[in-house]
């Protein structure tokens, strides 16, 4: 593995992202992708969840499991998360207009977080909306929602830091390819319905670890 020659492809990748609005509006349909790892890491799991806009019903999904071919290495696991993600959006029918992507947009140390990677593989607009900070400097927002702060790294704003809900640990929201950072936060304000995810990654997560609101859906077919 020679990260030096996957550094220079990140940073390669990372000149191609494109931080301006190129998406067709009004916004139908929205998608969510969540990553996980099962068997002790072995194998990568996908889900990838489309919702039809604004009411939010789930219109279709996928899950894909595939062998893990890349180890754990912080700041390079877009190699690690994307060949999962690529099987599941596959056999996807009906495209997003747009994509939340659990995970780093540009607010990366070469700016190429998996929202970013995924974007320019896709040729998607797509925003990363990441439960933990990988990079930057931001100020203390107080615990109510709808607080926000500019997330910093070397005078340059990378992303967002939004207070989704009331006392929980915020998010970290950057645009990830052919969306702006305004529009970045705009989109996941505008898909929060209360809770701390907003709902494209909240039912990715759900699908992909097959939890009570996923069991819900199932329910109701």
């Amino acid at each position: 593995m020679n990260l030096q020659q996957l550094k220079q492809t990140q940073l390669s990748l990372a000149n191609q992202v494109r931080l301006s609005d190129d998406f067709n509006e009004p916004i139908n349909f929205i998608g969510g992708t969540d990553v996980g790892f099962e068997d002790s890491g072995n194998i990568t799991r996908a889900a990838i969840v489309v919702l039809s806009y604004p009411n939010f019903s789930v219109v279709e999904y996928h899950v894909a499991r595939l062998k893990t071919e890349f180890p754990y290495i912080p700041g390079y696991l877009s190699f690690r998360e994307y060949p999962a993600l690529l099987a599941a959006w596959q056999p996807i029918k009906q495209k997003p207009d747009l994509l939340l992507v659990d995970g780093q947009g540009i607010a990366h140390p070469r700016r190429l977080g998996i929202a970013s990677h995924l974007g320019l593989l896709l040729d998607m607009p797509t925003i990363g909306v990441a439960k933990k900070r990988l990079c930057g400097q931001y100020e203390t927002l107080p615990k109510q929602a709808g607080n926000v702060t500019p997330l910093l790294d070397k005078q340059q704003q990378i992303g967002w830091v939004l207070q989704s809900k009331n006392n929980c640990n915020p998010l970290f929201i950057s645009a990830g390819h052919r969306v702006s950072q305004a529009s970045a936060l705009k989109w996941v304000n505008l898909c929060l319905r209360g809770y701390r995810l907003p709902e494209p990654t909240r039912w990715a997560d759900a699908i992909a670890s097959n939890k009570s609101l996923f069991k819900k859906l199932l329910n109701e077919k």
